[in-house]
């Protein structure tokens, strides 16, 4: 098996080289070549997805032949004959494709939105006393994709030295060489990150 990624869009080639011991013939699917429109970004449930295959003979000349599609775990996601995945729970399934008698195996993880990081940007800034920092923050899911529909409470590490709001917005009130403005995910108290804020006179 060869596997070649191109940004979002994932390539495979999956070979099937012999039919009863011998050598496919001219016109007969020798392998398969699969397009997906995954991106970094991850699958969530609900998201579908467009598999396209694309079956090919032993001198990787295009052939029409019927293709077929099937999931694995369909409480994990399901597949139409079209090759339209509906990504249904959170787990990993098998989107198996056949052009006989070649075959193909999509690897798809559903991510389960479960909060695991925080990460606070900037990660250090410097402003004067009653000055204002805005700070942001991304959540990651235990598969390390963005988290989706995620809220975040903020913190500041002292409140006599800077305040910040709901929405990240650090005050400054006293010079000090470095104070903590953190956010944590509601979902997951474990999952948190902060920023420093250095406040000059």
């Amino acid at each position: 098996m060869r596997r070649f990624f191109l940004g979002g869009l994932v390539l495979a080639v999956f070979t099937t080289a012999c039919v009863s011991g011998t050598e496919t013939p001219p016109g007969t699917a020798a392998a398969i070549f699969i397009s997906t429109n995954i991106t970094a970004a991850g699958v969530f449930a609900g998201d579908q997805i467009q598999v396209t295959a694309s079956p090919v003979d032993i001198d990787d000349n295009p052939v029409t032949v019927p293709v077929t599609y099937s999931s694995s775990n369909t409480s994990i996601a399901t597949v139409t004959q079209a090759g339209l995945i509906t990504a249904v729970g959170a787990g990993t399934v098998q989107i198996n494709i056949v052009a006989q008698p070649a075959n193909a195996q999509l690897t798809l993880t559903v991510d389960g939105n479960i909060s695991d990081a925080v990460t606070v940007a900037p990660a250090t800034a410097t402003v004067k006393v009653g000055a204002q920092q805005q700070f942001s923050a991304v959540v990651t899911t235990t598969l390390g994709n963005p988290a989706r529909g995620k809220s975040v409470t903020w913190s500041t590490g002292d409140a006599t030295k800077a305040q910040v709001t709901t929405t990240g917005l650090a005050s400054a009130i006293v010079a000090t060489g470095g104070v903590k403005i953190c956010a944590t995910a509601t979902d997951v108290a474990t999952a948190s990150g902060c920023g420093t804020l250095t406040i000059t006179p």
